[in-house]
């Protein structure tokens, strides 16, 4: 003869299931970004929770359309600058949102000079973009990039 349970096993509930609401937290914080003039710079920004939020950038106080030529989303949530002028440099924000709460993160985008820079060795050329950890402290010169201190 066959034992069968009496009752079905026991499952826990976690925050992680659908329908449960979860604080908002960045999964990526934009970051400071350095792009080459002429170039496409992305600032990245992603976040989870639940309700599922919507990703929103702004430059200052200006919210930044998607549909824009000059900007575009990738992924839903990365914010793409095409062909970077100096007018383009700037502190950029990331807002992750729901009907529950709203988060902001900063970014910086800094954009160097056409020619050709060399930083540590480094070769950058058009299409380069740096993270903030290659370019910190960095001053320029003339077309030369070199790193103060430490």
């Amino acid at each position: 003869m066959m034992s069968i349970p009496s009752s079905p096993p026991s499952s826990s509930v976690s925050a992680s299931e659908p329908g449960l609401s979860r604080n908002l937290q960045f999964l990526q914080r934009p970051s400071r970004v350095t792009a080459l003039l002429g170039t496409d710079a992305v600032l990245e920004c992603s976040a989870s929770g639940y309700p599922t939020p919507n990703i929103q950038w702004r430059r200052g106080e200006e919210i930044i359309q998607s549909w824009n030529k000059k900007y575009s989303l990738l992924a839903g949530s990365n914010l793409i600058i095409r062909t970077v002028t100096d007018d383009d440099s700037g502190s950029y924000s990331c807002t992750a949102s729901n009907k529950n709460q709203n988060i902001t993160a900063q970014a910086e985008l800094s954009v160097l000079g056409e020619e050709t820079q060399v930083l540590s060795g480094l070769k950058l050329t058009a299409g380069t973009v740096l993270e903030q950890w290659a370019i910190s402290k960095l001053c320029c010169a003339g077309s030369h990039i070199y790193q103060h201190g430490s």
